[in-house]
């Protein structure tokens, strides 16, 4: 029993317990202008910076995340940043995989 004690304690020891978390909606502009430059020697090997050369120009396009909303969490402050953090980066990378779908280099604007 005593052994199960010092368990139970130490699993929960980093833990904290939120009542209620509220994380506003997020609503923000992303523009991209590219700025034509001299072709560098070091980086033309690399493919990011031969699509980032191949970009057209993005201008406000908008960026929205859903609220986060907990209620009783009784997690470690990492894990409910990772959980958070899942949360925002799924929606961001879904919205720039969209925009990047709408560009004008596929024919189709922002």
């Amino acid at each position: 029993p005593r052994d199960i004690e010092k368990f139970i304690h130490s699993a929960n020891a980093c833990r904290i317990h939120v009542e209620h978390l509220h994380l506003h909606p997020i609503r923000l502009s992303l523009t991209f202008t590219q700025e034509w430059s001299r072709r560098n020697q070091e980086t033309e090997g690399f493919v990011f910076f031969q699509i980032i050369r191949g970009m057209a120009s993005i201008s406000e396009a908008p960026l929205t995340f859903t609220s986060f909303v907990v209620s009783h969490a009784f997690e470690s402050p990492t894990s409910l940043m990772g959980i958070i953090s899942a949360h925002y980066s799924s929606q961001l990378m879904s919205q720039l995989l969209s925009i990047i779908g709408s560009l004008a280099i596929l024919k189709a604007p922002a």
